[in-house]
């Protein structure tokens, strides 16, 4: 199979954009290749996905707010779920999760976790060895 463009996943991460034509999206591609870290290589096959979920954050940031509604204290455990123990009792007083969450400190990650592509793309720089995540047990 071969791999697919931003252009591929802008399609499925954000059909919206991809709906304002070629010269439109393709410059919010243009844009988030220019601003996204590092080289192709520390990427690696995730680039051209996280090119499309960056473009996807700058046009609904620029363009329409931030719907999603995400603020940074509810996004921190943006991360999945590695470990989870509940209690035998009727509250959760005794739960404990264990998350991969956001490496940080990041410049810029307060602001792309305020829509749900931004923290998408931070998601995806963290399964990046060259970026790399860490567990955090709550």
């Amino acid at each position: 199979m071969a791999e697919l463009t931003a252009e591929d996943w802008l399609a499925t991460v954000c059909p919206d954009l991809l709906s304002r034509g070629e010269l439109v999206y393709g410059r919010w591609l243009l844009m988030a290749d220019t601003r996204m870290a590092t080289t192709v290589q520390g990427w690696g096959s995730y680039r051209s996905e996280a090119q499309a979920w960056l473009a996807a954050h700058l046009w609904q940031r620029a363009t329409m707010g931030s719907p999603a509604g995400l603020t940074p204290t509810a996004a921190q455990a943006v991360g999945s779920v590695t470990n989870e123990t509940a209690s035998n009792g009727r509250d959760d007083s005794n739960r404990s999760r264990t998350y991969t969450v956001l490496k940080s400190p990041h410049r810029g990650d307060d602001e792309l976790l305020t829509t749900i592509y931004g923290s998408n793309y931070i998601q995806l720089r963290n399964l990046c060895p060259a970026f790399g995540a860490r567990n955090i047990r709550l």
